[in-house]
């Protein structure tokens, strides 16, 4: 809850590109926002200041190492671009704004909002598209049934943070250790595939656990495997393909050192439950094909077949 104090104009609702404590933003110089608190009518923003730093506890105590924009006559508490040192990738900016009012008084700061920066750097995707193995495609069908993918990796000491950033085309489901992972559909948003693809960032520290855990990725179709006729002929569309993933995981130790769990040609692949899919035409689900536990750690997936580069 932000601090109201009477008599006082107080930023509120902090944003930033319109979202409440982001994650994986790849835009350099983002976009800051509020909406401002008062309990008297007639009253507006003469001037701000943003206070943007590495740590909460540098924030709390009024220091902005990352930028300081110091006080700014302006009305403007919309779009106000950060112009501070600049940021690397996965980095945390936590952020605060304080505001003076039409008397020319200074008001209190709100409180602490954050952001984080994703993947700014083409280099630093080390993960392989992987694709599952091809299958006929079932009678009376047009397409075949949709792959699913698995790894498995050891923690041997606490983490800290963990993210994931990846990209299934043309939808995906993220799972860990038996959980989904957000509660998006329908991601990654649709593009011209042949041009650029987006990828999503997930904070899965909480689902990770001591020892063996289990990652699990399930995709479907979308507009980037359009197998049935659509009135914008997305069927010939020139980057249709079969579905494919890309995925990295980012772990942070509790002693500071780092670890990247990348999709591969280790990881393995089969085809799941889910028979038939396509954006106009429904999903056909058929329970008897569940493979029990392949989200968990444990599960035999020897007889699956490895992913494909």
């Amino acid at each position: 809850m932000s601090r109201y104090v009477t008599g006082t104009l107080t930023p509120v609702c902090l944003k930033c590109e319109y979202l409440n404590n982001p994650l994986g933003l790849d835009i350099r110089r983002p976009r800051l926002s509020w909406e401002m608190y008062a309990d008297r009518r007639g009253e507006r923003q003469t001037a701000y200041q943003v206070l943007v730093a590495t740590s909460l506890e540098l924030l709390e105590s009024d220091t902005g190492n990352l930028w300081d924009s110091g006080k700014v006559i302006s009305g403007q508490s919309i779009h106000v671009e950060y112009a501070g040192a600049p940021l690397q990738s996965g980095i945390r900016c936590y952020w605060k704004a304080r505001v003076w009012d039409v008397d020319g008084n200074s008001g209190p700061y709100s409180d602490a909002n954050w952001w984080e920066m994703g993947l700014l750097e083409e280099s630093e995707w080390q993960a392989r598209w992987i694709g599952g193995t091809p299958q006929n495609i079932p009678e009376g069908k047009t397409s075949a049934p949709s792959p699913v993918f698995r790894q498995t990796f050891t923690l041997k000491q606490p983490v800290v943070s963990a993210r994931a950033y990846i990209c299934g085309l043309g939808y995906y489901e993220l799972y860990l250790n038996g959980a989904k992972s957000g509660d998006h559909v329908l991601d990654p948003l649709a593009t011209r595939y042949d041009r650029r693809a987006l990828y999503v960032t997930h904070d899965i520290t909480d689902m990770l656990v001591p020892g063996e855990n289990a990652v699990g990725v399930m995709l479907g179709n979308g507009w980037y495997n359009a197998h049935t006729e659509v009135d914008w002929n997305f069927q010939t569309a020139s980057w249709r393909a079969l579905p494919k993933m890309m995925m990295q995981i980012h772990l942070v130790f509790a002693d500071g050192s780092r670890c990247r769990i990348i999709s591969d040609g280790g990881w393995r692949t089969s085809t799941g439950p889910i028979v038939f899919d396509a954006l106009r035409n429904g999903e056909t689900y058929d329970a008897r094909l569940e493979k029990t536990g392949w989200l968990l750690p444990g599960y035999d997936d020897s007889s699956w077949d490895p992913a494909l580069v």
